[in-house]
């Protein structure tokens, strides 16, 4: 046993040389070199201490240092945004304040193991500088992808066959490796939220033959998660599982339960959901005989800042934690009456409690939160939703493992770190010979629709049309129309399904260019589908009225700040995005045209006339949809004023909408039923010939 544990340090230690050598010689190597290591490397020990992702680390930046100095990194100018600065001025005071914290708690327990956390923070400290300074550049999105994929194919592979392979050899338990080899079960299924990350991108943006190693991941983390009984593993899969739902194929949503469901046994218990739930019931609790000792260390901490009241700010100390909780688990009678173990395994949150206080707490979730709304408010993140699961994780992993020594996460949160680089778009190659593909988001009632719709077809684009609702407008030929059968209001169940119908559609269709008509229903799904480039058209009261709503106005000014391009028809619709943080140069404006061969004044005006039984009487006529906005019963009000001094006055109106029945209750009620013609919905194609009936057009609104 200690021969092959020595052997495997030797290899760490000849990993770590190699970093450095290659790095001094190849910078470019810095990145993959470093995820490799933090995948790879969060769950193996030394000694029953996590240094290797550590060590690698300071041997990565020990060559990036050395190609520094050689000339091979240059830094780089560039404008940093406002949140850039905030991100990384936060982090760096975060960092400060835990280097200050390990020199304390190096001086209170005058412990020199200590110096490795002053170590590890300096080294976080440099690579966020370096990283701000942009001197090392990160590979593209595609490779960190890949690059993750493998490392975690790796690790999870390797973690796996040790197991197997030391119970079958030795008649030892798997469980024997933990504390030598690798970490407990749950810090060693950490990495699984990065890697399942990776998967789904393998998956929803690569071609067919790589995703056969996204699938071979799935199978080998299942298979790892249950052979050791991780229900954190468990937690994780199940997560991506619900994720793959909105983001993938449904296919591929159901390949990926059925592997986790055939692994961890739901068709062992003969497909009965009674008998597979107690497996997810136990890995969704906090009922095992070691999660009371979780909770007792977030008690032990309070209960010292409790009797230390000075101490709540800033705590005792790195490290710290363990003279504190180990008595107060031995009071308690955790040990059963034995002797306190000599070494106390912390959980993160009572640990990051009792070690740095509030404020550590407090920057600890503060750059957490920071990160969170970078990936929220991005404009262009196509893995918003995959980010957000993963920043949820690690806010809630405190309660589960210590966080402190956990490489990955940094290189998650670190300013320019994975989140900001794997929030690029993915690019796919495109024929160049081939039409633009235009995807249209667009009501499938509106005239409007059809006009944009059918200028692009004529074109030779090959035009889609996704619509929530029935196609009435007109037909046109050459497109691909979608009806789905969408619940399409602003409300979050009814925004969740209708954004997994429209992300499978895009994925179907895969568009070069979605365009959203009306920036409600339609406006809102596409910036949540994440689809990029995306163009929004407004059409009025989408802005000028639906803003000031408290519930529609933030989803309104979310889809406002996620389109690439804005177009409208009015400078007052400019001024209004203007005021909404709208820049100019991403609004376009758009007049309406006529078709004068279309819309002419016709010799012989009365077939309509004649049809309707109007003779010569006055025509006034209104094209506006029957909706409370354009207040339609105005005009109505108007003609009945009207009719007393021109008696023989008569109206069209042309149009549908919610208030049909109370307009038409409101002509009777002015007696006035004579003089009022409700025709309905009309075909765009019939409209000149009613247009050229009339003597008086009247817009209201």
């Amino acid at each position: 046993m200690s021969l092959i544990i020595y052997s495997v340090y030797t290899i760490y230690a000849l990993a770590g040389l190699l970093a450095t050598i290659n790095i001094a010689i190849k910078p470019k190597l810095f990145w993959p070199i470093l995820l490799v290591a933090s995948v790879v490397g969060g769950g193996l020990m030394i000694q029953g201490y996590g240094l290797i992702d550590e060590y690698l680390l300071g041997m990565a930046l020990l060559g990036g240092l050395i190609a520094l100095f050689r000339g091979k990194i240059s830094f780089k100018q560039t404008t940093k945004t406002i949140w850039q600065k905030v991100h990384y001025y936060l982090f760096m005071i975060f960092i400060g304040y835990m280097l200050c914290q390990s020199v304390r708690g190096l001086i209170v327990l005058n412990d020199l193991r200590i110096t490795r956390w002053i170590i590890y923070y300096l080294l976080l400290g440099l690579l966020a500088w370096l990283l701000f300074k942009k001197a090392l550049n990160w590979p593209s999105p595609q490779k960190i992808t890949l690059i993750i994929a493998v490392a975690g194919l790796v690790y999870f592979s390797a973690y796996l066959l040790t197991g197997y392979f030391y119970e079958a050899f030795s008649h030892g338990s798997r469980y024997d490796l933990q504390g030598y080899l690798w970490v407990g079960t749950a810090a060693a299924m950490l990495p699984l939220t990065i890697v399942l990350a990776s998967v789904i991108s393998l998956l929803k943006n690569y071609s067919p033959p790589k995703h056969i190693l996204g699938w071979v991941i799935i199978l080998i983390s299942t298979l790892a998660s249950y052979y050791y009984g991780s229900r954190v593993g468990i937690l994780i899969i199940l997560s991506f599982i619900v994720l793959a739902l909105i983001l993938l194929k449904f296919k591929q949503f159901i390949f990926f339960l059925l592997i986790f469901l055939i692994i961890t046994g739901f068709f062992k218990f003969g497909g009965s959901l009674l008998g597979f739930s107690r497996i997810i019931v136990q890995s969704a609790t906090l009922h095992s005989p070691s999660d009371s000792g979780r909770l007792m260390h977030l008690q032990a901490g309070i209960d010292a800042i409790r009797q230390k009241p000075k101490t709540a700010l800033f705590g005792f100390g790195v490290h710290t934690n363990r003279l504190i909780i180990g008595p107060y688990l031995q009071k308690l009678g955790y040990f059963q009456g034995g002797p306190t173990p000599p070494i106390i395994h912390t959980t993160g949150l009572g640990a990051l409690f009792i070690d740095t206080g509030f404020i550590g707490v407090f920057l600890f979730y503060a750059n957490l939160i920071v990160v969170g709304c970078r990936v929220l408010f991005a404009k262009r993140n196509p893995n918003r939703l995959t980010f957000l699961l993963i920043i949820g994780m690690f806010a809630l992993w405190p309660l589960i493992s210590d966080v402190q020594d956990v490489i990955l996460l940094y290189l998650l949160i670190i300013p320019a770190g994975i989140f900001n680089y794997l929030s690029q778009p993915i690019k796919t190659p495109t024929d160049p010979t081939r039409p633009i593909k235009l995807c249209f988001l667009a009501s499938a009632d509106s005239i409007h629709s059809v006009k944009w719709i059918s200028y692009f077809c004529q074109k030779n684009y090959q035009v889609s049309w996704i619509s929530l609702t029935p196609l009435t407008a007109g037909e046109i030929n050459n497109i691909k129309f979608y009806r789905v059968p969408g619940l399409g209001k602003i409300a979050p169940i009814n925004l969740l399904f209708d954004t997994i119908r429209l992300r499978r559609l895009l994925q179907e269709i895969k568009p070069d260019i979605l365009h959203a008509h009306y920036a409600g229903a339609n406006g809102i799904l596409a910036a949540l589908s994440g689809f990029h480039p995306l163009i929004l058209t407004v059409w009025g009261s989408d802005i000028l009225i639906n803003t000031k709503s408290k519930i529609k106005g933030p989803f309104i000014k979310f889809a406002l700040r996620q389109a690439d391009l804005i177009t409208c028809d009015a400078q007052h619709m400019v001024g209004t995005l203007n005021q909404l943080g709208i820049t100019s140069d991403k609004i376009k404006q758009i007049n309406f045209g006529v078709d004068t061969q279309k819309f002419q004044p016709q010799k012989q005006p009365g077939s309509i006339r004649k049809q309707l039984n109007l003779a010569s009487r006055p025509l006034i006529i209104s094209l506006r949809q029957l909706e409370p906005i354009y207040d339609v019963s105005s005009l109505i009000k108007a003609i009945a004023i009207v009719s007393r001094k021109t008696p023989d006055i008569a109206c069209l109106i042309i149009g549908q909408g919610s208030e049909n029945k109370s307009l038409r209750a409101l002509t009777q009620s002015l007696d006035i039923q004579d003089k009022i013609i409700f025709v309905g919905h009309l075909p765009n194609d019939q409209l000149p010939k009613y247009l050229a009936a009339a003597d008086i057009y009247v817009s209201t609104a």
